[in-house]
């Protein structure tokens, strides 16, 4: 058997680890045995054997595409023809091209781990495209991290408002607390502090039994979360029910109505057109706009405050 040695003068690209062989011009015209049958086998030309190179190199490139994708991606080798894998080298020479254009490292680390992303798309997808899906993963990105950025702005803005507000709280004026009575209770929230800057308009007197009755009369004594309007089994309730109609007791008529739940007390101020002051409104008709202790002055006296046990010849409450 004869064997013909070929020398080819090449110019060698390597391009992330793929090379590729291209043989080089020459005018010199080589005879070339590829049958190993000595001078009777079939002569070639110079373009055939720079074919033949070509192809080679091709081989080549596809063989170390397959060893990359078997080693440093997981794309199943079993699952791809050799034209998919070389159309998949192919695209990442492409992907690579346009990395080649950014210096931003974490971009080009972004742009690789999109191509990893998609790689296993291979079969079902053409590779001319994973340039416009990478490129719309990277906009995404961008888009993300925009937002990311906008709302630890706006977050900053009402951490701000925030911080104002507290501000304004503690610049607040402050009331002095209400002195307990023999009778009254206490709550333990805290001080109350005026935070209203406007006028409102409150009731002079209280609630009468009959007002009240009147409005049993039209509604009727409801109850809610097991709470009736009106304790009508109350030992101390004034108001009594007659022929399924509500009266007060004798002599009782222009007396304050009690123990009446909130949503008794709600329901009645909804029917009346009015409302239930708020804490702030109570206080401030209770102090005054200078802040004294009690509606009259600073000093307390059983002759002056309406409470049980006071010297003012009634029993229970009195008229309003």
């Amino acid at each position: 058997m004869q064997i013909i040695s070929i020398l080819i003068a090449a110019h060698v690209f390597l391009f992330s680890g793929l090379a590729y062989s291209q043989p080089a011009t020459t005018k010199n015209v080589i005879v070339v045995d590829v049958t190993g049958e000595g001078s009777g086998g079939k002569e070639s030309t110079i373009a055939e054997v720079e074919q033949m190179a070509k192809q080679d190199a091709m081989r080549q490139a596809v063989e170390q595409a397959g060893v990359y994708l078997q080693t440093e991606t997981g794309v199943d080798m079993g699952m791809l023809t050799k034209d998919e894998i070389k159309s998949w080298s192919q695209g990442m020479v492409r992907v690579l091209q346009v990395l080649e254009t950014t210096t931003d490292f974490n971009a080009e680390m972004k742009a690789f781990r999109c191509l990893m992303r998609i790689k296993a798309e291979v079969r079902t997808r053409d590779m001319s495209d994973m340039l416009e899906r990478l490129k719309e993963r990277l906009a995404a990105e961008e888009a993300a991290r925009e937002g990311l950025e906008r709302q630890k702005n706006e977050a900053g803005d009402l951490q701000k408002q925030l911080d104002e507000l507290k501000g304004q709280r503690e610049q607040a004026p402050s009331f002095p607390k209400l002195r307990p009575s023999q009778r009254t209770v206490r709550p333990e929230a805290g001080e109350m502090v005026h935070v209203s800057d406007y006028g409102f308009y409150i009731d002079k007197y209280e609630v009468t039994n009959e007002q009240y009755a009147a409005f049993l009369n039209e509604k009727g004594n409801r109850s809610e979360d097991g709470a009736s309007w009106l304790e009508d089994d109350s030992k101390h309730v004034l108001i009594e029910k007659e022929g399924g109609q509500f009266t007060p007791k004798s002599g009782y008529g222009d007396h304050p109505v009690i123990v009446v739940s909130w949503y008794g007390a709600k329901s009645y101020c909804d029917w009346a057109g009015k409302r239930l002051p708020t804490e702030e409104e109570w206080q401030q008709a209770c102090q005054g706009m200078d802040g004294r202790e009690y509606s009259w002055g600073n000093s307390f006296g059983s002759d002056i405050s309406n409470i049980s046990g006071s010297d003012d010849g009634y029993d229970k409450t009195s008229p309003v």
